[in-house]
């Protein structure tokens, strides 16, 4: 299949003619160099200084700028191991090929660079709250090139739950090498954890629908990585960063590059360790490394790389909580998920990973004017996150709402003096509001049981301390394989084309594995939900058919196995055109996704869905976009971009409960479609910058699913909320102005002004996992003109900046954030709950409103400086750096800043109380200092 596709791909015309050159105004300078004796000069830095233009050139040696206003510049060369040189250029047509330029060895000062201080960068992490919900940091590029409103949001906003244009960096595609690096799963990229930064580099980076010379592109843009140890510098570097939050403290990284040496060989490593023993909020921790090794082969044409990344961490997380356990608690940052054992803090909710990858691709430029890469990757690995899973105990969680003061103030509860002797009793003593593991040990080493027919043998018996609680670790074990093809020709000046075929599959493995039985000898692979509703029917009470009555030990898979196995392939094509003041770009994707779900176990409920494999589900997928810029002069532009897009729905949200069923519901699943459109208006002088965008995305036949427990005393069941035909809209304005009074000295405002919410009222359907019959019942919804919770739909920040020309820096900026709001229930929105509350009553305006978290304001400062140590020390050489830059975020130290809250999915309907199950919330971080140094060498 894969020869075909790459035969295909080498058939495809790219050859066509161009016009002439017109009145262009800017050009492309192109140029290679070598170092004596002869081979590739591999990241030297070549920079036009009065244009403020910089790069380096790749494993051949090769470089260009483009878009060079006609004219005669000074170009300097300089790097580690070369002289200096400055040479004259001039640049009088669309396109300026330079001759070879050739550089000596030498110890050459890089007389013309500017200071060179690392920006640091806060990790970013997708956490999961425990409650059905996610809450994110925000999944950035590593790389924001030279758009100043992105650079703003990942670097500034972003920290405090801003996502760019509401939908965020999740539809961003990224390559590394040509491998994609997203999961197909969820779309994300795991750039928080992998903490590569000294290596992974961004060569091409584009925001929105613009057009990348790599991929196509998701909704969100593109990042191509480039990893390979030929386009690494040629250093050494060590640092060491303390932090009092975010995660870890202490992060300690080497990395060592050789450059390209003459016989064509680099290679290139790095290593890191994070840890902390305990994080800004109680209870948390983290443990993690970060390791990359690549090595390069440059032979003739071919650039041949292999590179091998991975990152085995280890994370005590928190969750979200309500207003009164905080309050109980006296702390905005109360973590319900541990407590003291031992004398020691231990966390009940734990992530561990360890995904490692590997990627050989191979670069092979065809001609001067046609560059072919293959790429091959290989990911495995797992990834698991702990909780306390029991059958037959009292909820564990000491802040479950039945062990609460307000709990004994409903209606049909209503014991005040309880409630106000318990919530003396909890204020009183913390201790009482984290998890008591000696209940917990002490509950397990009493229950002696005997089980019958254990492991399904007949007269097999048992005997033991059967456990009521364990630990236990809900996995996914994935494997995967990318094929990827990219090809691309510059026709002329005036014409590049660009095409590529990709080839994804990936297998996923998910299961819970027994982890401690916590002071117990066994446990039962028993059906909870299934004994709850249906006593003393055998068969609904089993979690696996084949192995009834399964004794389980540390180690043992239960509950639920399936494998997710899914695969994608497509191709993609693009032409970006380049006349006279026009710029302007067509792009097209076409091919297929297709997944199914292969039971690994046969539960009791479903025994006819839940072992085997299903059927495919097949969908065509395509999509197009163009886009126009037009250069009014030097100082104006205006562009316009459009895109249509379909996409399958995922895998998630296909199976009604893929852990016990394969079933996906009455109707065919439909495949999603994006609608989205951008323009723009940019200013640039040597004083003034500008830029302002609006943006438009609308989202149709989106389906999702609400899964959730209800305790309720008629269900005691997990509830499967089922959404098709849902609608959105993203839309709003960006903008970004910046003066700069003096070349040290500059001001910047970015803004952005945005609205995220739901456009329809989608049809629901509702199931419950205890059925066996999997009858549906269906509701009508209203959530139109809802807002989705995307964080701050309304950000600013002022920014003041001094760069002095003896490399220090320092920025202050102020910061302010609006318009978020709490991820909304759908259950109090249902005609059923709506029909039991009188119209425009009091009540049921509490109901249906959607709570607006309060608008916060935050100051950040940060400042570095960098030293040229052979100044001082003259045995060292010019390169040798030492840096120091250090960070406060939230100056004013404001801890009441709830960044994300959500409604509980769980509701009452019997006393329409939208406060029985109040709304949960996590806090942003008070005062968070940072500092970060390094050497280079």
């Amino acid at each position: 299949m894969y020869r075909f596709q790459l035969v295909i791909l080498l058939l495809v015309v790219f050859f066509t003619n161009a016009s002439g050159q017109g009145n262009k105004t800017t050009g492309l300078v192109r140029g290679s160099i070598t170092k004596e004796p002869k081979g590739p000069a591999n990241n030297v830095k070549v920079s036009i200084p009065s244009l403020d233009l910089t790069t380096v050139t790749d494993g051949d040696g090769n470089f260009e700028f483009n878009k060079v206003p006609f004219g005669a510049y000074s170009m300097v060369i300089s790097g580690s191991g070369i002289s200096t040189q400055t040479i004259a250029i001039s640049v009088n047509k669309a396109l300026t090929e330079l001759e070879e330029i050739s550089v000596e060895q030498g110890e050459g000062r890089q007389a013309s660079d500017k200071a060179e201080i690392p920006t640091i960068r806060f990790e970013e992490n997708n956490t999961s709250n425990g409650d059905g919900q996610t809450n994110s940091s925000g999944n950035g590029p590593i790389y924001t090139g030279r758009d100043p409103f992105l650079s703003s949001s990942i670097f500034t906003l972003n920290y405090y739950g801003f996502k760019p244009r509401g939908y965020g960096f999740s539809g961003m595609e990224t390559q590394v090498n040509g491998v994609y690096l997203n999961d197909i799963e969820s779309r994300f990229s795991p750039f928080g954890q992998l903490n590569l930064s000294d290596v992974f580099h961004g060569r091409d980076i584009t925001y929105g629908l613009g057009a990348s010379e790599y991929m196509y592109g998701g909704s969100s843009g593109s990042e191509y990585i480039d990893a390979s140890a030929a386009d690494q510098r040629k250093e050494t570097r060590i640092s060491y960063r303390y932090s009092n939050g975010n995660f870890f403290k202490n992060r300690i990284m080497f990395t060592k590059s050789s450059g390209l040496n003459a016989h064509g060989w680099a290679y290139s490593v790095s290593v890191s360790k994070r840890w902390d023993k305990e994080g800004y909020i109680p209870g948390t921790f983290y443990d993690g490394y970060s390791y990359y090794a690549a090595v390069s082969k440059v032979k003739g044409r071919h650039q041949l790389n292999f590179i091998a990344f991975g990152s085995p961490t280890s994370i005590g997380r928190s969750r979200a909580t309500t207003h009164e356990a905080d309050s109980l608690a006296g702390t905005n940052y109360y973590n319900p998920d541990w407590g003291y054992q031992d004398g020691a803090k231990r966390n009940a909710n734990i992530e561990n990973t360890f995904q490692p990858q590997f990627i050989i691709n191979d670069v092979f430029k065809l001609s001067d004017n046609t560059r072919f890469n293959f790429a091959v990757g290989f990911q495995f690995g797992k990834r698991s996150n702990s909780f306390i899973d029991n059958y037959g105990g009292t909820p564990y969680q000491p802040d479950y709402y039945t062990k609460m003061p307000s709990y004994y103030l409903l209606p049909s509860n209503y014991l005040p003096s309880v409630a106000d002797s318990l919530r003396k009793q909890l204020a009183s003593n913390p201790q009482l509001m984290q998890i008591n593991w000696s209940e917990i040990y002490q509950a397990n080493r009493e229950n002696f049981q005997t089980v019958n027919n254990a492991n399904g043998i007949s007269g097999n018996t048992y005997t033991g301390l059967r456990s009521i609680y364990v630990i236990s670790d809900a996995i996914n074990n994935i494997k995967k394989w990318s094929f990827n093809v990219n090809l691309q020709h510059v026709v002329n000046e005036h014409i590049s084309l660009y095409t590529g075929l990709t080839e994804i599959s990936q297998s996923t493995e998910n299961y819970t594995q027994l982890a401690d039985l916590l002071g117990g000898d066994y446990f039962v692979n028993y059906n909870l939900y299934a004994a709850s509703n249906y006593p003393g029917n055998n068969q609904y009470l089993q979690y696996n058919l084949k192995t009834p009555n399964q004794i389980l030990k540390v180690g043992d898979k239960y509950g639920y196995d399936y494998i997710n196995m899914q695969n994608l392939g497509w191709w993609w094509g693009q032409g970006k055109f380049d006349y006279n003041s026009f710029n302007f770009f067509a792009a097209g994707t076409a091919g297929f996704t297709e997944f199914n779900r292969i039971g690994q176990i046969q539960n009791g409920i479903f025994p006819n869905n839940s072992y085997g494999a299903t059927p495919a589900n097949m969908f065509f997928i395509y999509s197009g976009k163009a886009g126009v810029t037009y250069n009014l002069n030097s100082h104006n532009s205006f562009f316009l971009n459009g895109e249509y897009k379909t996409q399958a729905p995922t895998f998630e949200n296909s199976y009604i409960s893929p852990k016990l069923t394969d079933y996906t519901g009455g109707d065919k699943l439909a495949v999603e479609t994006i609608k989205s459109g951008e323009a723009g208006y940019s200013y640039k002088s040597s004083k003034w910058e500008a830029h302002i965008r609006g943006y438009l995305t609308d989202l149709d036949n989106v389906r999702a699913i609400n899964r959730y427990y209800n305790d309720a005393v008629d269900q005691k069941a997990f509830t499967d909320y089922v959404m098709d035909g849902i609608g959105e809209r993203y839309m709003g304005l960006e903008s970004v102005i910046s003066l700069k009074l003096t070349p040290e000295f500059s001001i910047s405002g970015i803004a952005s002004m945005g609205q995220a919410f739901y456009t329809n009222d989608p049809k629901i359907t509702i199931y419950q996992d205890s059925d066996p019959t999997l009858t549906a019942t269906t509701d009508k919804v209203y959530i139109k003109n809802y807002y989705l919770a995307t964080g701050p739909q309304t950000a600013y920040t002022l920014g003041f900046n001094y760069r002095s020309p003896k490399k220090w820096y320092v920025s202050v900026n102020f910061n302010y954030f609006d318009h978020n709001y709490v991820a909304i229930s759908i259950d109090r929105r249902s005609d059923q709950a709506v029909g039991l509350n009188t119209p425009g009553s009091a009540q049921l305006n509490d109901i249906l409103a959607q709570e607006k978290l309060p608008s916060a304001f935050t100051v950040d400062l940060r400042a570095g400086k960098s030293f040229q140590l052979s100044k001082a020390f003259s045995a060292l050489s010019d390169n040798t750096v030492f840096y120091i830059d250090g960070l406060v975020k939230n100056l004013l130290n404001n801890t009441d800043i709830i960044a994300s809250g959500y409604e509980q999915l769980r509701y009452d309907f019997t006393f329409s109380n939208p406060y029985e199950f109040p709304n949960k919330y996590s806090y942003g971080y008070g005062i968070i200092f940072l500092i970060n140094v390094g050497l280079k060498f």
